[in-house]
Parts: structure tokens; sequence; C-alpha cells
């Protein structure tokens, strides 16, 4: 029993240890009111927000140095996809048109030991989303647009 609670221990100090040694992302939602489309028919806007918000967060742990804090303000959100009315299942999010891509349009500030790094404004988008589906599956709620965020994520703020 007490190696048990020894080994848990250690572990969490472990976690506790990473994530202090990773970067911070603080995110704020601009006229969320007025986002193109932040809901989807089984999530409120409120739920994929905080979806959102927790995606950011969790690339700032796993690719900023203990140093650096990333702010982003978000301007717009339009959801992969198109809500639909049906009879049979109510509103429904239909996927995989192409005319239908995923975007985020967002300003950001990297700052590292208070400096500046890097800043700018842009829509982050997936013109290819419709043709790689099927991976999207094992990342929840969202999978689409979190895949989309990391990916501008990796190729805008980690230095290689």
């Amino acid at each position: 029993m007490r190696l048990r609670f020894k080994a848990m221990a250690c572990t969490v100090l472990a976690l506790a240890a990473g994530a202090a040694a990773a970067g911070t992302v603080d995110v704020v939602y601009v006229k969320s009111d007025q986002f193109t489309d932040a809901r989807d028919s089984f999530s409120d806007e409120s739920f994929n927000l905080k979806t959102l918000t927790e995606c950011f967060q969790q690339l700032g742990k796993q690719y900023l140095p203990s140093d650096q804090t990333l702010q982003v303000e978000v301007l717009d959100v339009d959801l992969a996809g198109d809500v639909r009315w049906t009879s049979r299942w109510g509103s429904v999010r239909v996927v995989g048109r192409t005319t239908d891509i995923p975007r985020v349009t967002l300003r950001y500030r990297l700052m590292s030991g208070g400096q500046l790094v890097s800043q700018g404004e842009e829509t982050v988008s997936d013109l290819g989303y419709s043709s790689n589906l099927g991976r999207y599956t094992s990342q929840g709620n969202l999978g689409i647009e979190k895949r989309m965020l990391q990916r501008w994520f990796q190729d805008r703020l980690v230095k290689n």
C-alpha cells in the first residue's frame, strides 16, 4: 500500500513539475455573440469556446517554454460544416463539404520574459479538412478545429 502511495505521489510531482515548466496561454473572446458559427448541434457556444480555450492552453503547455506567454484574442469562429435542421434529429452539423471550411480569426502576441517575440492577426483555416475526416474522431469535441489550431501553433509559434 505504501509503495503504491509513493508511486502515485511521484507521478503527481512529476506531472506538476512538467506543468510548471510549460508556457501559458491567455484566451479572450471579442464580441463572441457576433461570431459566425460557434455553436453546433450537440454543444452550445459557451461549451465550444471553452473547448477551444482548453485546446490553446494545452498547446501552450506542450510547445511553449516556461518563460513564454501567448495572448490570444479570438475575433471570430466559424466551425467546420454547416448546421442544418432535420425533422428526425433536429439540428445537426453536416461536415465534409469543401465550402464549409473551419476558420478562426485571431490576434496574438507571444511574449518571452516580458519581451515581445511575435504578434499578428490572421484567419486560421483548413481548406483540406474534408479529405482527412477520419483523423479527427480521436480528438473528441471539435477535433477538426483542434487539429487546425495545432498545425497553426506549430507553424507559427514553435521554434524549430
